[in-house]
């Protein structure tokens, strides 16, 4: 009897026991684990390595297009330059195409215009950019005319204003000194002194590619340093 009542009473402990463990246990436990679901919930999210790769790769191709984009307007830069070169030389080669007459087999007689006129558009452009050094007979027949004579005519008032507002607007730091523009007859000199020989040399080729110049430049080899002389032929449509 006694042992009847002792299991008896064992097993109602334990179907106690086991009933708790499957009721009490896990409404104890929830409260917990949807804590702990918020604190995660709540934690900033991390970069994974794939992430950076990718923003660092974004990165570097900006830089790249970036890259690209420079070049590209280098290169336009550049191709415009050299299209002003070739429309240039163009001219030149319609105007030496035009100077020939259409059929070579055929001897064409033409009046002393049309030849002074043919001269004209065959050498506008051949002289620009270059001076020709005078020998010194010469030099000596240049200055003897600009001793004994001091006549100045229309144009000539004309093309000195135009040489010397040309220098002085291409000279701001003025560095190049005009000691003299002289033109008569039908010729100009022009002395101008400066050290710093490179600039000047660009400066007077610049100003021989104006279409106002139209002429070709005589040079007279000074011996005195920094002296620039220049001898400038009537321009041919003044």
């Amino acid at each position: 009897m006694i042992v009847k009542i002792i299991s008896y009473g064992l097993a109602v402990t334990v179907g106690f026991i086991l009933a708790y463990l499957i009721f009490a246990g896990p409404s104890e436990k929830q409260p917990a684990m949807v804590e702990q679901t918020k604190i995660i919930d709540s934690k900033p999210l991390k970069k994974t390595g794939n992430q950076e790769n990718l923003l660092e790769q974004i990165a570097a191709n900006s830089q790249d297009k970036a890259a690209e984009i420079d070049q590209l307007r280098t290169l336009v830069k550049n191709q415009a330059t050299r299209i002003n070169e070739l429309e240039l030389e163009l001219k030149d080669k319609i105007a030496e195409i035009d100077a020939k007459p259409e059929n070579p087999s055929k001897l064409e007689t033409i009046t002393m215009d049309d030849f002074e006129d043919r001269i004209k558009g065959s050498l506008k452009n051949r002289f620009r950019g270059v001076a020709i050094e005078l020998k010194e007979d010469q030099v000596a027949e240049f200055n003897k005319m600009f001793n004994n004579s001091s006549t100045k005519s229309e144009w000539g008032v004309e093309f000195e204003n135009q040489i010397a507002s040309f220098i002085t607007n291409g000279d701001p730091n003025g560095l190049h000194f005009v000691e003299e523009v002289n033109c008569i007859n039908q010729m100009c000199r022009l002395k101008v002194q400066s050290n710093e020989s490179q600039s000047w040399q660009e400066l007077y080729s610049s100003m021989t590619k104006e279409n106002w110049f139209n002429s070709m430049t005589l040079v007279e080899k000074s011996e005195i340093p920094g002296m620039h002389i220049y001898y400038i032929p009537k321009p041919q449509d003044m």
